[in-house]
């Protein structure tokens, strides 16, 4: 036997299954009670007979294998700040994103305004100096740089605005709300819709629906308190308003249109491949800025199929949503999401007609706050 690779640093039960966390990595895994006691065994060096049967004689190589790859995995290192950088002045758009609670001057060149003002032209007010943070963003060679109150944050790469977007509006969330990057456990990659003070969060795969479900629900009484990034805060395990507009892919603009029929005018933007072409829907200011989160819907469009609303296993709803996230790296913030995640209910909503799910989302309102 090889030699026993280094072990999980937390692990939560939720339901029937076991939630993982490896610090190294900050890696999730989602197990089953029985791959868990095998882990163990693995973990502890244990080469009992129940890895040497003839179905499983290369189970423990292949969970020590699983168990060494989550010491080492992706981070932000590849986003770092470079050591000697220039903040760039001249040649740059002005711009002022008033927030009601703070106010933010954008200096950006022709790329970063292409990227970044579409999804927070609700907030663009007359340039003035008069402002709380100011930002300079531009390109520099393969890369595009974001510094505040000049001083550089951080440096990403062009080709992926995805990431460019979900920085800025990271630090904009820190901005608005008055937090530090650490007062945050994760940003969700989900959309959370309220009504008064209570939410629900509305996850799936790119193209399931979610972002045109929720849209339409808010179209129809609910109100958007977060689109694709739905930031969790630490203390509170809350969800925050984010006020990033939502992005319409051109597919659902025709489903859209006769509800907000602003959106057929509106600038079509390119934002890579995983997007395509998109129009930017404003969303109103909620009345509140921060709601717990209890029920999570994954969302399935599915053309011509029966509309059903069925409760699904937490581990289910996990296995996409956690790579999609981001989640702080830290053990106490790992014990906070991972507490967070254990009092989840967790549904899926398959639908193929608005009316049917809107009539399926109303029902779980009434049932789950009334």
């Amino acid at each position: 036997m090889d030699s026993s690779p280094i072990g999980y640093s937390l692990a939560v039960k939720i339901e029937d299954d076991f939630l993982l966390w490896f610090k190294a990595s900050n890696t999730y895994l989602v197990v089953s009670k029985p791959l868990k006691e095998r882990i163990d065994c693995v973990i502890c060096g244990d080469d009992s007979t129940m890895f040497y049967n003839d179905d499983v004689r290369d189970e423990y190589q292949t969970i020590s294998n699983l168990l060494n790859s989550c010491q080492t995995g992706d981070s932000e290192n590849s986003y770092n700040v470079p050591t000697t950088v220039s903040i760039q002045i001249e040649g740059l758009h002005h711009f002022k994103l008033d927030f009601g609670s703070i106010s933010v001057a954008l200096h950006l060149d022709s790329h970063a305004e292409t990227m970044l003002l579409p999804y927070m032209e609700n907030y663009l007010r007359d340039f003035n100096e008069s402002v709380d943070y100011t930002y300079h963003i531009f390109r520099d060679g393969d890369h595009l740089l974001i510094f505040k109150d000049k001083r550089c944050l951080i440096t990403i790469p062009f080709s992926e605005p995805h990431r460019v977007i979900g920085k800025f509006n990271f630090y904009l969330l820190c901005d608005i709300h008055a937090k530090s990057e650490s007062d945050w456990t994760a940003t969700l990659h989900g959309s959370t819709i309220m009504k008064g003070n209570q939410a629900l969060l509305l996850v799936g795969d790119s193209g399931s629906g979610k972002t045109t479900l929720s849209a339409l629900l808010c179209a129809h009484g609910y109100t958007l308190l977060a689109d694709d990034i739905s930031p969790l805060s630490a203390a509170e395990q809350k969800i925050y308003w984010n006020p990033n507009s939502s992005a319409i892919k051109t597919g659902a603009v025709d489903v859209l249109r006769s509800f907000y029929p602003d959106l057929s005018t509106k600038e079509s933007f390119y934002m890579g491949k995983e997007k395509g072409n998109v129009r930017y829907l404003n969303a109103p200011t909620p009345r509140y800025k921060d709601v717990n989160v209890n029920h999570v819907i994954s969302v399935k469009y599915q053309k011509d199929a029966k509309a059903q609303l069925s409760p699904i296993p937490i581990s289910q709803v996990l296995n996409f949503l956690i790579p999609e996230s981001w989640i702080q790296p830290s053990q106490e913030h790992a014990n906070q999401f991972m507490t967070w995640v254990a009092q989840l209910k967790t549904y899926e909503l398959v639908y193929s007609s608005f009316d049917s799910a809107l009539s399926y989302v109303n029902a779980l309102w009434k049932d789950t706050h009334d």
